[in-house]
């Protein structure tokens, strides 16, 4: 393993401990986060929020506090029943469904273009898949004819529990098949828990997998390799692609764990036959750092390589309507003083440890060098996003707290204005976005899932 020189640590003075992804007081209808006793109901998104100040999930260690200084140069780099869901508001006008997305590639409104931004990424991931198996595809998990036993009041459906869909240990994904004589829809449930905690049968908790089954859609709910969760292990780390088993010794970085995502989305187009899905109805959604994934994936050009050897690979990884649940604005984390409106230093002495942790790179290297400004590209989704990405709705209903009012990492984690920041690029480029928060509600007038539901039912 590679030697740490010149190795300092700067701790902060107070200890943050933060969550991402941690739920929120089990309901029987959670709601989409903390609010206030005066703030507006958001509904039910699909999964708990994160709790404020809880020290359950924290993607920050006590020990590891604090911005490490690492001056060393890092060489390498169907049809659908849509009666079966909740009605939409009546104040909602016919006139505002929600359009198709584009099937191909997304163009990127970074430099180059959509061409550039396609060529880079197959570049940049071109040894995703090196030295690994197919085999993986022949294991179809665990099958129950009858359907989720643990499920509460699911319609008519079969379960397929932790499917391989991809070759490490942590490429696995539950499946609900609802009962039909038609393909139909999907919608992919990706987890939060910053990158090193959390799990994918969380989904069970919320009312989300109910209505989707109800109004006809299938449901899958993946795990995905697990990142670093200490700066120093992530920066002795000698593979950016590691097998994620692993948070302290073999974690994966945040490139890879989110091309991971796309790959789920790649497999059930893969599966669509044998599932009964139709490929050109595919919905993505996640909380926290799974809503992050949502994102990325929705937001790159079409990850499909044609005549790969990996069968899955050959596959569209395009997504047609998509929810950012109390995420995060980009993965580029220089840009987060300006999209949060934060002191930059601030920011540093709280999260720069976390940026380590997913890079595995310092804070210098990862703005200083070309392989982190390269990396940093790659993880802009908020940069990718343009006209062509499909439907996306964002959603915060956590106070807008000014940086002097902030007690816990997670408060930045998941500030609100980021959402804001989010929604104003989509306007910006000519997405159809809706946003849902105390102080800004526009574009659409229900939850996560009515939007997923609707977008789907609109193509």
């Amino acid at each position: 393993m590679r030697e740490l020189k010149q190795f300092g640590l700067v701790v902060a003075s107070i200890i943050w401990l933060g969550v991402l992804g941690c739920p929120s007081p089990s309901t029987e209808e959670p709601e989409a986060g903390p609010k206030s006793s005066t703030s507006p109901s958001i509904g039910d998104i699909g999964l708990g929020s994160p709790g404020h100040g809880s020290t359950a999930d924290s993607g920050f260690q006590g020990g590891e506090i604090g911005f490490v200084r690492d001056t060393t140069t890092r060489a390498d780099t169907g049809r659908l029943d849509v009666a079966a869901a909740p009605p939409l508001d009546a104040s909602v006008s016919s006139d505002a469904r929600l359009p198709a997305a584009d099937a191909g590639g997304a163009q990127d409104a970074g430099p180059g273009g959509a061409a550039d931004l396609d060529a880079f990424l197959d570049r940049w991931f071109s040894n995703y898949n090196q030295g690994q198996s197919t085999a993986y595809v022949n294991d179809e998990g665990r099958h129950f004819p009858e359907g989720d036993a643990q499920g509460q009041d699911l319609p008519d459906h079969e379960y397929f529990q932790s499917v391989a869909y991809g070759p490490f240990n942590r490429n696995l994904l539950d499946f609900w098949q609802p009962a039909s004589d038609q393909p139909t829809p999907v919608a992919v449930f990706i987890h939060g828990g910053g990158f090193v905690s959390g799990e994918r049968e969380s989904l069970r908790e919320t009312g989300g997998l109910r209505r989707l089954l109800r109004a006809g859609v299938a449901v899958a709910s993946i795990s995905y390799r697990w990142a670093y969760r200490g700066a120093r292990a992530a920066l002795a780390a000698e593979r950016a692609n590691d097998t994620g088993d692993d948070q302290d010794r073999s974690g994966t970085r945040l490139d890879y764990i989110l091309r991971d995502c796309a790959r789920s989305v790649q497999y059930l187009r893969y599966r669509a036959r044998d599932w009964n899905l139709d490929p050109n109805k595919v919905a993505l959604w996640g909380s926290s750092a799974g809503s992050g994934c949502a994102v990325w994936t929705a937001s790159v050009p079409d990850l499909a390589q044609e005549g790969h050897s990996d069968p899955v690979l050959q596959h569209s990884s395009r997504v047609q309507v998509v929810g950012h649940n109390y995420g995060q604005v980009t993965y580029a984390f220089q840009r987060w003083p300006a999209l949060l409106g934060f002191d930059q230093a601030w920011l540093l002495e709280r999260l720069g440890n976390k940026q380590i942790s997913l890079t595995h790179m310092s804070v210098e290297d990862f703005t200083g060098t070309q392989t982190g400004q390269d990396l940093a590209r790659v993880l802009d989704f908020y940069e990718h996003l343009d006209a062509s990405d499909p439907p996306l709705i964002t959603v915060n209903n956590s106070e807008d707290l000014a940086q002097a009012a902030i007690t816990n990492a997670s408060q930045v984690l998941h500030h609100v204005r980021g959402h804001y920041a989010l929604f104003d690029r989509c306007q910006e480029v000519g997405m159809t976005c809706a946003i849902r928060s105390q102080a800004r509600n526009e574009g659409f007038e229900q939850d996560v899932i009515a939007f997923l539901i609707q977008g789907l039912a609109d193509l």
